[in-house]
């Protein structure tokens, strides 16, 4: 199979209600496949099975030499509220050197440390000391993944930090900013988020902003 049938399969994987355990073995089998783009879409596909066999694919998958493929590694992990998932994405956290790989690793052991539920005062603490390193660095990226993690974990006046992204001047962050609000949406938070995008969306001329922050308005209305 050509890398673009099996590329066209994957999408068609990704239009079905529900993948089955037939599906699986040709993710797994993609997952060691010589393209990129197949072994990055095998992991984004993956998230859909919460199992050993998916697990261990993505946590392979999350050593890629290639960063597109970490990405969706890292971000399909995130729904595996293990402990040996949360150790692996901590350290991930402090050795990946992409900073958008880096990102996701930090959005998504966020993820898993909240969702285990275990000493979340301190993993709170080490989202901020994150924080704090990704500010000097001028990762951006990465201090909106921050804002996230702490928010997740309880620090709910986080939010604020990813709000303040909707004013900076590269669209692209706040764009990201917009995705991430989206993320954290809840009814506690509703009206801020309502109330800072329509402030943005007063003088905001780029037309990727403005659909994102239209789009979220209605789902929050």
């Amino acid at each position: 199979m050509k890398t673009k049938e099996k590329l066209q399969l994957l999408i068609s994987y990704e239009e079905k209600a529900e993948l089955k355990e037939k599906h699986l073995k040709r993710l797994i089998k993609f997952s060691k496949d010589k393209d990129p783009l197949v072994r990055s879409s095998a992991a984004s596909l993956l998230i859909n099975f919460e199992n050993k066999a998916a697990k261990k694919a993505l946590l392979g998958l999350a050593c890629d030499k290639k960063a597109v493929v970490r990405c969706e590694a890292y971000d399909s992990l995130s729904v595996f509220h293990r402990k040996d998932v949360e150790k692996f994405l901590k350290k991930a956290v402090e050795e990946e050197e992409n900073e958008l790989a880096l990102s996701y690793a930090i959005m998504s052991w966020a993820d898993v440390a909240a969702g285990r539920g275990k000493n979340v005062e301190e993993k709170r603490g080490y989202a901020t000391h994150l924080q704090r390193i990704m500010q000097i660095k001028k990762w951006n990226q990465c201090s909106m993944s921050c804002f996230y993690a702490e928010y997740v974990l309880g620090r709910k006046s986080a939010i604020n930090g990813i709000i303040c992204y909707l004013e900076v001047p590269d669209y692209r962050l706040r764009c990201g900013a917009i995705n991430l609000l989206e993320l954290l949406a809840e009814d506690e938070n509703r009206e801020l988020i309502k109330a800072s995008l329509e402030k943005r969306l007063e003088y905001e001329e780029t037309a990727a902003v403005m659909s994102a922050a239209e789009k979220l308005l209605k789902k929050l209305s």
